[in-house]
């Protein structure tokens, strides 16, 4: 099933998890669909911006770190539609970002940025007086947004910097597994009682540390949520 997102007449990016080299969407809107290629879920840092159907719908453009002059741009008269969806696929691999239509294999946008940074989000949002309804393939996860309703609603137990519900405020970012599980790991420090570790908890240790410290972080979180789910379930 696709995740439907409503984006206002607002040039604030929401952001994704980036999978695969590949981010598969359709839009509904009169005009300006903005998509945002990032290493992290905020657009203070490098940026490589896509603009579907600016200029009053009449043309298409790459943009690097918000500066002029673009290093892409079409002519691209009528793209959008304010009243049906229009499908794209926006691809990075072997450092070039390509864009084209569903259902058409040549790209009508292509940039080779030389050296790319790992794209791990991508941000949609629609302005210059455009909203715009989105459908992301089913396989993206929450927005950001979304993850961070999510810490807020956890209970105070599970922060340790004892500043009780203050800490809910904080970023999903500044929040890795260790301080989800706060309380009982600083109990766990303080017992000399020791056990043996699960034959599988080595081996997922050993997967993690194959991966960069940000994704095992955000994996981390992940088996987190889902050990507290199951939990509660079978209670």
């Amino acid at each position: 099933m696709p995740i439907e997102i409503n984006t206002p007449d607002k040039l604030e990016y929401q952001f994704f998890p980036a999978r695969g080299g590949l981010f598969t969407f359709k839009v509904r809107s009169p005009k300006d669909a903005h998509l945002a290629l990032t290493p992290a879920p905020e657009d203070t840092g490098p940026i490589y911006e896509i603009f579907l159907g600016g200029w009053e719908n009449t043309k298409s453009v790459i943009r690097k770190n918000r500066q002029k002059p673009e290093v892409a741009q079409v002519r691209t008269p009528g793209i959008l539609n304010a009243n049906e969806f229009r499908g794209f696929w926006v691809r990075w691999y072997d450092n070039v970002i390509t864009v084209g239509r569903e259902g058409t294999a040549a790209a009508l946008l292509s940039y080779d940025a030389g050296s790319l940074f790992p794209v791990k989000f991508v941000g949609i949002c629609t302005g210059w007086g455009a909203s715009g309804s989105w459908q992301l393939d089913g396989g993206y996860l929450q927005s950001k947004t979304e993850l961070e309703d999510w810490v807020s609603e956890l209970p105070e137990e599970y922060y340790s910097n004892g500043r009780g519900r203050t800490a809910k405020k904080q970023r999903m970012e500044k929040l890795p597994a260790t301080k989800m599980c706060g309380t009982f790991l600083q109990q766990q420090q303080n017992s000399r009682l020791s056990t043996s570790p699960r034959p599988i908890l080595a081996y997922w240790d050993s997967k993690l540390n194959t991966m960069s410290p940000e994704d095992a972080a955000e994996v981390e979180q992940k088996m987190t949520k889902l050990l507290w789910e199951e939990e509660a379930a079978r209670k």
